[in-house]
């Protein structure tokens, strides 16, 4: 599932994607991983259907992270106006309001790689997601 309107970083707070959040039949959070996680993996694959056939909540408690959230409401505002625009086809529009979020958040990462992704989307659709390519963009304070 795409949270399109980031109303899930909202709550628990996460500056990264991609992030997996299992919740059991009764509705209850069983394990939650921040940044990183990627179905094409191997491990994550593997950690998703041994959770769907018969979670072992003791392992996944232990494997839970801590994330940080949005620091400014205005930046969340700007980024989920953002959503609704892009999923309008007004990408132009949702790019303004993305970087606008960014101004107010530079270091949130959700924002910077909804805007790469749109602007470069080879580096995250085309088969790996290309971390090298992000980290360079990083240090170069794009």
């Amino acid at each position: 599932m795409v949270d399109t309107e980031n109303l899930l970083s909202a709550y628990f707070g996460f500056r990264v994607i991609p992030n997996m959040v299992f919740v059991d039949e009764s509705g209850i959070i069983r394990y939650i991983k921040f940044a990183g996680f990627d179905i094409r993996h191997a491990t994550d694959r593997t950690f998703v259907e041994g959770f769907i056939q018969s979670p072992n909540i003791e392992d996944l408690a232990r494997a839970t992270e801590q994330g940080t959230g949005f620091d400014d409401p205005m930046a969340l505002v700007h980024f989920q106006a953002g959503m609704v625009c892009y999923q309008r086809g007004e990408t132009k529009e949702a790019m303004d309001a993305w970087r606008e979020a960014v101004a107010i958040e530079p270091e949130n990462w959700i924002i910077r790689k909804q805007i790469w992704a749109i602007e470069h989307p080879e580096r995250f659709y085309a088969g790996e997601v290309d971390f090298d390519w992000q980290a360079a963009q990083i240090a170069e304070g794009r």
